[in-house]
């Protein structure tokens, strides 16, 4: 299942993204204002148990129809289960509703 991340997913997804990342992932303080800022583009995705187990970040400009997906990370253990497909689908179908026409 995927949903609007929520704060109180927020250490869950760090660690998600420290795992795919390492040193390059992103600092715990962007990942909270993310989801105050991005809101219903910041989608995360849950197994069976409601585990989060796999993000997504998209960004679209203010004025205009042009959207990238900024990152996209499955938990090692999730991986091959198409959770990312899943949660691309999921931010695509949200831009779209917005009025994105190119990711």
């Amino acid at each position: 299942m995927t949903r609007q991340a929520l704060i109180t997913d927020i250490q869950r997804i760090s660690e998600i993204d420290c795992d795919a990342f390492g040193d390059d992932c992103y600092p715990l303080f962007f990942l909270r204002q993310a989801c105050e800022i991005y809101g219903e583009l910041f989608r995360v995705a849950e197994d069976e148990q409601g585990t989060v187990v796999g993000y997504t970040l998209s960004a679209s400009k203010l004025e205009g129809r042009d959207a990238w997906i900024l990152v996209v990370a499955v938990d090692k253990r999730a991986r091959g289960r198409r959770v990312a497909t899943k949660l691309i689908e999921d931010g695509l179908n949200i831009l779209s509703l917005g009025g994105i026409q190119q990711v």
